[in-house]
């Protein structure tokens, strides 16, 4: 019976832990409330499926309810120093009407690459390093759940992918409605010459579609 009354009290501080974490927390936060060892804690925890590790440190405390996180929130959680953009933040904002599959951040975090990708539901999740004068243009959104990710405006995102993948995604597909030109100008002048050529290539066809734009913007791309 004692041994029973033990494993009660051990089960209330320890939810009363988890209903003191946030949906995404880290392992500081844990070592900071828990009066085990943070890995203990987290291991035991992770056993009893009330919490799951989606990262180095980051967890999904799923004892406040069993709903995922939406992506975005979980890649600006992994790496707080960044901002989603490029395809998934041009479906955000109905740019493009494909769901990527891939979902970008630029960080100002030198820990990127393939080794820092995260697989999240039926989604990858990818970090690119920017430069401080380029970690702009976005909002923090915040979610029903209270989790908090910030996204690129929709010309931002346009620009930064340019700059990352050498191209106008799905550049004859876009909502242009959804995107202000003028603004999408005045960004692209804060990155390199070739990107500012493609953007301007791409704005010149898709105002008016001349030949020879069209031909320019091929050219562009094959750089």
């Amino acid at each position: 019976m004692e041994g029973v009354m033990d494993e009660e009290r051990k089960y209330v501080k320890t939810s009363e832990i988890l209903l003191s974490l946030p949906k995404l927390f880290s392992s500081l936060t844990v070592s900071k409330v828990a009066r085990t060892p943070a890995n203990v804690f987290l291991h035991n925890a992770q056993g009893k499926g009330y919490i799951k590790k989606i990262a180095n440190k980051a967890y999904i405390n799923y004892f406040r309810s069993g709903e995922n996180p939406a992506v975005e929130a979980v890649t600006c959680f992994v790496k707080p120093m960044s901002y989603i953009s490029c395809e998934w933040a041009l479906h955000f904002h109905s740019v493009i009407l494909q769901t990527p599959k891939t979902c970008t951040a630029m960080t100002l975090s030198s820990n990127t690459g393939k080794r820092f990708d995260i697989d999240y539901l039926d989604f990858r999740i990818e970090f690119s390093k920017t430069v401080p004068k380029l970690f702009n243009n976005f909002t923090d959104i915040v979610g029903d759940d209270g989790t908090v990710f910030a996204i690129a405006c929709p010309e931002k995102a346009l620009i930064d992918c340019v700059n990352l993948r050498g191209a106008v995604p799905f550049a004859d597909e876009l909502q242009i409605e959804n995107l202000n030109i003028d603004k999408l100008r005045e960004l692209s002048l804060m990155y390199s010459r070739t990107v500012q050529d493609k953007t301007r290539l791409w704005i010149d066809r898709y105002a008016s579609e001349p030949v020879e734009a069209t031909m320019l913007y091929s050219s562009a791309l094959s750089r």
